[in-house]
Order: structure tokens, then C-alpha cells, then sequence
């Protein structure tokens, strides 16, 4: 979505913001024993104490106010009633509407200390969220995103899902801009998207 004037790019960055205050407090809950579904409804009461709507459920079909990966599962799993336990990794995606602007944020944590492993894989997803928010400015391409991803995924061992690309985003969810390595779109000051590594 490109977003046109000042008032809808303040409303935007307030909803990112109560979206990463939530996200964050779902994510100090996460330890061995609480459940997926736990985490869930957290997000649905917290949505309720800040006057927003968790916007995946206004996915067709789709019940919950999160989608949460544990382990291998490479992205939208959905929340289950199985405890976490030492060791998981789990991915928490997570979104909401202010103000008719949606938010679409995901991040990933280990219940307990990670791995040697894992803290490799962490890393390497940092880094290339990292490098693409260097990247996202205006002239460059979608597509120059999507390489800095794959490049740094391929750099540390790691293979990238091509089925899953980011988005843009706004008004709707899921916007019509694609984030990924052949994608010509070129960025603006004013297009917003979100991207999972």
C-alpha cells in the first residue's frame, strides 16, 4: 500500500508500535509448559486492553489472533494446545488494525537457553532482517531485498522456501507489492511491506 500523506504515516507508525509493545509482552510468557493456545489468547486479551483488532483473524477462515511455528514448521502454524518445552524454538507472527492500518510482525524465541544450533540460526535471521532494513530505502527494488535475504540465508548453511515471499501492506493485510529476489518493485518513501526471515 502506498501510504499518501502524513496523518496516515503517523497513525501507521503508532500501530506498529502498540503491535511490537504486544508482541513483546506475548513473547516474556514464552517458557516450558505454556501452551501455544496460552499465548493465543494473550494476544486476543492484550488486542482487547489496546482497543485494536488482531488482524489475521480477518483472514477468511482463519480463527486465531496469531500464527505460532514451533521447531521445524517454516511459518503460519497454528496454535496448539501442546506445552512448550525446553529447548523449542517458536516463531510468534502477529498483527493488528489501528485505525484501519494493519500491522504483520514476527519474531522467534527459544524457551530456555538455545542451542549452538539455534543460536546460529537466530543469528542469521537477524542479520538478514537487519541488512534488508539498510536496504529499504527509496530507489532501491523489492527484489534487492529478497536477494540480501537469500544471500545471507545461503551464506550460513541455510536453504529459502520460495513460496514465501514478503508483502506489502496496509489497508489490507496483504498488499499487492511482493518482496522477493526477482521482484522489480521499486521502493518509495511512502510504500510500507513486511518481510519474515
Amino acid at each position: 500500500m502506498i501510504i499518501s500523506n502524513s496523518k496516515d504515516i503517523k497513525i501507521y507508525k503508532e500501530a506498529c508500535e502498540i503491535s511490537v509493545s504486544m508482541l513483546k509482552k506475548i513473547g516474556e510468557e514464552i517458557r516450558d509448559g505454556v501452551t501455544p493456545l496460552d499465548l493465543d489468547r494473550m494476544a486476543g486479551h492484550l488486542c482487547d486492553e489496546h482497543g485494536v483488532s488482531a488482524a489475521f483473524k480477518r483472514v477468511n477462515g482463519y480463527n486465531f489472533n496469531t500464527c505460532i511455528s514451533i521447531n521445524d514448521v517454516a511459518v503460519h502454524g497454528i496454535p496448539k494446545d501442546t506445552p512448550l518445552k525446553k529447548g523449542d524454538l517458536v516463531s510468534i507472527d502477529f498483527g493488528i488494525i489501528h485505525k484501519g492500518l494493519n500491522t504483520d510482525h514476527c519474531w522467534t524465541w527459544s524457551v530456555g537457553e538455545p542451542t549452538k544450533a539455534d543460536r546460529k540460526l537466530l543469528k542469521a535471521g537477524r542479520e538478514a532482517v537487519e541488512n534488508c532494513i539498510e536496504l529499504a530505502i527509496e530507489g532501491n527494488h523489492t527484489g534487492d531485498l529478497g536477494f540480501e535475504m537469500e544471500r545471507v540465508a545461503k551464506h550460513n548453511g541455510y536453504n529459502v522456501l520460495k513460496m514465501f515471499v514478503g508483502h506489502g501492506i496496509g489497508k489490507t493485510l496483504h498488499d499487492m507489492v511482493i518482496v522477493g529476489k526477482n521482484k522489480p518493485t521499486i521502493l518509495t518513501d511512502t510504500l510500507k511491506w513486511s518481510t519474515t526471515a
